[in-house]
Order: structure tokens, then C-alpha cells, then sequence
């Protein structure tokens, strides 16, 4: 116990935690041990340990308030509300002169948003220890959030400096006040002045750098920023502001020679290096980057910063399962490291497992509701599955803590533009180019919000001016779908083309000259830029998707269920890939085994609305309950509207429960959605012939039968345009 105490008073907490935990092996009764060791997990970054230590301490004395007021802000720390709060409120009970456990009531219930019950039992707090500036602090804040009482916030935050001069929040809670008033000046003379008082305090540095931003001075905000990493070099937290700044501004070639400067100057700074790495690996500077990695992998082995760069190496050669293995290993160690985990979640993600990528999102949240990289991941995946509710959630908790960045204003625009709320998308997604001109991603989606309002010359030159910062295949895409929308698919190949002679080892380049071929009417050409893309990145999605559609209409659906069969091997817990086979086995006419596969993506994943409209489609044809398919279809419909398989099983079913006229919305706007999808084809013509519309319905029965030929659907299609003619159409 004195051989960890000595090493916490020498700053060293990982070695303290291990003298402390060898005395708990000898003694695992002692309460002091328990805490002590607590303590030191705290200040080494492991919340969770020193959580389950707390728990100990109470196990073994029940009554120890301080421990539970410990324990309390522990939890709430780590977004636990209602059990920092449950705590709390215990200790007020038994000990209502408690004045930490009234603030900690406070803090938890303005946490919950209970900002009555937090005001008032930070006033108790106050009435039992006047002299604490944290407290008076904290009710300044809670004060500033409503213009009518911001006044007295001014009075409490300026007593809390008064008790405290250098009470760095206290400072930044005036500062805020300032700046919402618009006196951005005054705002920056309390951060200067907090700077003064505690020049270590990184909080303060980081707020004056925020200041200016807002101001519009960005070259202020890069100074102040670049001189507290300089000042503060052997301060780990320090490290990244420069890097976090580059990064949300888009300006990653000056963060990599700003680091170069830094490095240069601080030579012994593992966590500069560190950053300076991340970097390179940022600009996709592997070689650089890569035996600088190797090199530091030798002497810092355990060190979660170089396991980090450690897995990006790996994830980059393509090998994230070993990148998952070594990131699951590292997280065990570290269970607190936000990097660590963010990065475990994008391997998880690449694994084919996005639910398990959510929830390690999630973990990190709850340990720091502001962190931007775990709130942008939740709005990637969201954005990916077309979840537009989860996406704007996402999107409020980004403005909520980064109201200055781009970020949050772009990801509300593409939830709106995900809900057809096109104007309110332009808006939005505008204001993120404001705050960040040179944002490919965002050039991107106001294309798509344009194209969707009809505006397209105005799409046109948003994906010119994406197209102008890289060779964005999303810009390409965008521009390649208005040149075929407009007949002119040939510009769209030679744009592709171009285009890979800037980046000759792109597979998402060669998917999109793929299907800018396709849309050309060169199929060989068209199959062979899609294998060349699956060949390049066998992880690439929509390469998959790409061949497979050129497969199918070419006929060939043996390379394309092969492809499938080698992804399902590769991510057994993507739900995508038996899905991919049950559509490639209904289009062979193999309905039982579409079945099969359709039904073990939804063993993977239950709540796959379009998976379950298929297997309802499937059932009507095989004889099964209509009442039931149709109700299943009706819900994946609702569930995603912009869901060509689920559009396309409800037009089927109305066909198939005598309804053809009900079914005609659903099938057109399934062939709008895609109107390369053969099956729609053919379900359009049948419904439009049953109608009495031959001539439309002989349009789509041919195009079914151009599409998938070969095939059994190719089969069914010219039966159907048969017994139109035999009908004397």
C-alpha cells in the first residue's frame, strides 16, 4: 500500500494501481485498498475500473457516503443519469448537510433536464458551504441557459472568480455569456485572462481558440492552438488540438507540416509523434507514415496510441480481422481509450457488423457525450442505412455540442434529404459549406439535394466543384446518373476514365465506369471494370451490387452467387449476403432456396423489412396466406418507402390477391427507383396487361426479358408477352 502511495504522490497511477491491487490479493477486505486503488484507475483514464473498485468499497461499508458521491460523479461521467442521481439522492437522505452530494444531485438532474430540481439543489450546496467557487460556478451556468436569470449567472460566476481566480470555468461559463450577447470581445478577454491565471488549463486555450473561429478569425484561432501544443508538449491532451482543428477545417496538409515543426522541437514527445502520424495516415501517407510506426511499435509495444496506428497499418493492408483482434485486445487494456474504440467500431463495421459498430459508438458516448468522432460514426451508419430519424438525432447531438462546426448542419441536411425534405436539405447543407468551403462530402449531398428539387445545373456544378478537390467516385456517380438521365452515357465513361488516370487503383472508380458502361449498353466492358473493382477491394459493397447487375443481365448468375458465397465466408455477420443469394436464386426461378437464403438474413438480422417483403412476395406465389404477405409488405413499404424490394412485393401482392389496380403505385415507383431491376420489369408488365394496357405492358415485359436473359424471370417475361399477342394485342 505505501510502495502505490508513493508512486501516485510521483504521478505514476498505472504503477500505483498494480502495488494496489498485489496488497487487495493479500487482503481483499480492505476498504482503503479498494479505494485507493480506485483513485488510481481514475487517474491513469480507466472510469470503469474505478467504478467496479467504488462498487467494492460500498460492498464492504455500505455507509461510506464519500464513496458514493464518488461513485455518483463516476457514473455520471460516463453518461449514467439515473444511477448518479439514485446515488445521490441516497447520500442527501442520510446526510442532508452533504453539500458534494447536493451538487451532485444537481449535476445529475441538469444532465436528466431537470433544470429546477439542479438550480435548486445547487442553492443547497451553496447554503451549506458558501466558499466553494465550483458550486457557485455551477449554478452560474445553470442560470446562463435562460436570458431572463442571466443576470444573477453573471453575479455567481463572477463570485466564484472572486473565491477562485482561477477558476478556468468559471471564466468560460462568463465568457460564454459574453459571446451570446454578441460582445465576442469581452468573451475573449475572460479566456485571456483565464490563460493568464492557469496557463496549463487546455480548456481555456481551447475556448479562446473557439472564440476566435467564431469571429471569423481563423488565423487567430491556428496561433492561439499551435502555442498551447508548443507550451504544453508533455501534456498528452494537448497533443491533438492542432490536429482536431486541421482536421474539422479540412486543412490536413498544414497539420502535417505543423507537426513537422512540432516534432522537430520536441523530439522527446511520444504523444506530438503520435499525433503527427495520425496525421500522415489522415492524407494517406502510409509510406511515410509506416516505418516511423514500426519503429515506435518496438519500444512502446503496449502503448494504446502506437496499437492504434498499429491497426490503421493493418485495416489499410486489408487485413482487419487481425486489425479487430489487436484493437479487441487493446480495448481490454485500455476499456476507456476513446480512440482505441472508435477505431474498433469502424473495424466492426468493416467486418460486416454495424450493429456491433453502433454500440461501441455508443460506449464511448457514454463516457463523453461530446465526442465528435463517436457522434459522426452513429450518423455514417445511419446515413448508410438510410435511417433518416436516427440520422437527425445524430445530427442534434452534434450541434448541441459543436455548434460551431460544419458537421452537424451537413448530417441534419442529409437526414431531411433522406426524408424528401429537399429545400430545408439545401439549406442546411449550405451552411455546412459556409463553415467549411472545401467539403467534398458535402459538394456531394447539396448535387444530390439540387438533382432531387430538378435543379440540374446546379447539381452539375456542385459535383464539378467535389470532383475538383479529388476524384471523388460519390462526385462521379452523382454527375455520371445526370449525363445517363440526359442519354449522354458516353460522357459518363469517358468522365470515369479520366478520372482513373488520377487513381488507377480506385475500385470505386472502376464501379462507377462499370456502370456508366452498363447504362452505354457495353456489357462485356461493363462486366469487366466490375471485376476489375471486386478484384481491387473485395470489401467494396457496391462493386458487389454492380457486378451482380451486370451478371444478371447478362445472364450469368454463376459468378455472381460465387462472388456472394466468398463475401458471406468473409463477413458471416453481414445479413446482406444471403439476401444477395435469395435474389440471385428467385431470378434463376430456385424459389425454395431463395427462400432459405432469404430467411437466414433474417436470422442475422430480424428487422429487414425488405428481406421480409421478399419472403412475403415468395409466399403469394407459392400458395401461401395472402392476408399475411400482404400485411408484411404493406409494413416493410411504410418502413422504407424509397425501397424498390419492398415497393415492388406490395405492387405483386395486390396483383396476387386480385387487386392489379392497387398494385400499379407501388410497381411504377419501384421501376422509378430503379429502372434497372428486371423483376420490377416484369411485375410492372404482368399487373399493366391484367389492365388491359398492353402496349405499356409489353414495353416492360421485353425490357424484363433484355435485362435477365437466360434466365427464368427472361422465361417468364416472354410467356407473358406471348399470351398478350395470343390475345390479339
Amino acid at each position: 500500500m505505501e510502495s502505490g502511495r508513493q508512486y501516485e504522490r510521483e504521478g505514476k497511477p498505472h504503477e500505483a494501481a498494480i502495488q494496489f491491487s498485489n496488497a487487495l490479493r493479500l487482503d481483499s477486505s480492505m476498504v482503503d485498498g479498494h479505494y485507493e486503488l480506485a483513485r488510481a484507475y481514475q487517474q491513469s483514464g480507466s472510469v470503469q475500473l474505478a467504478i467496479y473498485e467504488l462498487g467494492q468499497v460500498l460492498q464492504l461499508a455500505p455507509e461510506n457516503m464519500a464513496a458514493r458521491v464518488d461513485v455518483g460523479r463516476l457514473l455520471l461521467q460516463t453518461g449514467q443519469v439515473e444511477p448518479a442521481a439514485a446515488q445521490a439522492r441516497w447520500v442527501v437522505f442520510k446526510q442532508p448537510s452533504n453539500a458534494d452530494a447536493q451538487a451532485l444531485l444537481s449535476a445529475a438532474s441538469a444532465a436528466g433536464g431537470n433544470r429546477g430540481v439542479a438550480i435548486q439543489a445547487i442553492r443547497s450546496a451553496i447554503l451549506l458551504v458558501p466558499g466553494r467557487a465550483e458550486f457557485h460556478t455551477a449554478l452560474g451556468q445553470l442560470l446562463a441557459a435562460d436570458a431572463a436569470t442571466q443576470p444573477e449567472a453573471v453575479t455567481e460566476l463572477k463570485t466564484a472568480i472572486r473565491l477562485n481566480g482561477k477558476d478556468v470555468s468559471a471564466r468560460y461559463g462568463l465568457a460564454s455569456i459574453l459571446e451570446r450577447r454578441g460582445d465576442l470581445k469581452g468573451a475573449q478577454e475572460q479566456m485571456q485572462e483565464a490563460i493568464l491565471l492557469a496557463p496549463q488549463s487546455i480548456p481555456a486555450r481551447a475556448g479562446l481558440a473557439a472564440l476566435y473561429t467564431h469571429a471569423g478569425d481563423r488565423a487567430k484561432a491556428e496561433e492561439t492552438l499551435r502555442e498551447a501544443t508548443d507550451d504544453l508538449s508533455d501534456d498528452p491532451a494537448a497533443a491533438p488540438l492542432l490536429e482536431r482543428f486541421y482536421g474539422e477545417t479540412g486543412s490536413l496538409d498544414q497539420a502535417q507540416k505543423a507537426y513537422e515543426a512540432l516534432v522537430q522541437r520536441h523530439p522527446g514527445s511520444l504523444d506530438l509523434r503520435l499525433a503527427y502520424l495520425r496525421v500522415l495516415i489522415a492524407r494517406g501517407n502510409f509510406a511515410t507514415a509506416r516505418p516511423m510506426i514500426e519503429d515506435l511499435s518496438q519500444h512502446h509495444e503496449t502503448d494504446p496510441g502506437v496499437n492504434l496506428l498499429q491497426a490503421y497499418l493493418l485495416m489499410h493492408d486489408g487485413k482487419n480481422d487481425e486489425a479487430l483482434q489487436l484493437l479487441q485486445t487493446a480495448t481490454k487494456n485500455y476499456p476507456d481509450n476513446a480512440q482505441l474504440l472508435n477505431l474498433l467500431a469502424r473495424a466492426q463495421d468493416a467486418s460486416g457488423d454495424p450493429q456491433k459498430a453502433a454500440e461501441t459508438f455508443r460506449k464511448v458516448l457514454r463516457g463523453d457525450r461530446s465526442n465528435l468522432e463517436a457522434q459522426s460514426g452513429l450518423a455514417d451508419l445511419a446515413y448508410r442505412r438510410g435511417d433518416a430519424t436516427d440520422l437527425k438525432e445524430a445530427a442534434r447531438q452534434i450541434l448541441l455540442f459543436h455548434p460551431a462546426l460544419a458537421d452537424g448542419y451537413l448530417w441534419r441536411g442529409v437526414a431531411n434529404l433522406q426524408a424528401n425534405g429537399n429545400a430545408a436539405a439545401i439549406a442546411d447543407i449550405q451552411e455546412a459549406l459556409r463553415r467549411r468551403p472545401a467539403y467534398g462530402f458535402a459538394l456531394v449531398q447539396l448535387g444530390m439535394a439540387q438533382a432531387a428539387q430538378g435543379n440540374v445545373q446546379k447539381a452539375r456544378e456542385a459535383f464539378e466543384q467535389a470532383l475538383q478537390l479529388s476524384p471523388d467516385p460519390a462526385a462521379i456517380a452523382g454527375l455520371n446518373d445526370l449525363d445517363i438521365r440526359a442519354h449522354q452515357p458516353a460522357i459518363a465513361v469517358q468522365r470515369a476514365q479520366r478520372q482513373l488516370e488520377r487513381a488507377p487503383a480506385s475500385s470505386e472508380l472502376y464501379d462507377q465506369l462499370a456502370q456508366a458502361q452498363q447504362a452505354a449498353g457495353d456489357a462485356a466492358g461493363a462486366l469487366a471494370s466490375a471485376t476489375r473493382a471486386t478484384t481491387l477491394d473485395a470489401n467494396n459493397r457496391s462493386a458487389a451490387q454492380t457486378f451482380t447487375k451486370i451478371g444478371l443481365s447478362m445472364g450469368q448468375l454463376d459468378p455472381a452467387v460465387d462472388l456472394w458465397n466468398r463475401w458471406a465466408a468473409a463477413h458471416p455477420a453481414d445479413p446482406q449476403a444471403p439476401a444477395a443469394l435469395g435474389m440471385l436464386f428467385e431470378s434463376a426461378g430456385d424459389n425454395k432456396t431463395a427462400l432459405e437464403y432469404y430467411r437466414r438474413s433474417l436470422n442475422i438480422k430480424s428487422d429487414q423489412p425488405e428481406v421480409s417483403a421478399s419472403i412475403a412476395a415468395l409466399s403469394a406465389d407459392g400458395g401461401g396466406n395472402l392476408d399475411v404477405a400482404l400485411s408484411t409488405a404493406q409494413a416493410a413499404y411504410r418502413a422504407h418507402p424509397a425501397s424498390v424490394a419492398a415497393a415492388d412485393a406490395l405492387g405483386w401482392i395486390y396483383y396476387r390477391k386480385g387487386l392489379p389496380a392497387s398494385g400499379i403505385e407501388p410497381l411504377q415507383k419501384a421501376a422509378v427507383l430503379d429502372d434497372s431491376d428486371a423483376s420490377v420489369q416484369y411485375h410492372l408488365g404482368v399487373v399493366l396487361g391484367s389492365l388491359g394496357r398492353k402496349p405499356e405492358a409489353a414495353i416492360h415485359l421485353n425490357r424484363a426479358s433484355a435485362m435477365a436473359p437466360g434466365t427464368a424471370l427472361a422465361t417468364q417475361a416472354q410467356q407473358a408477352l406471348a399470351k398478350l399477342s395470343g390475345n390479339g394485342s
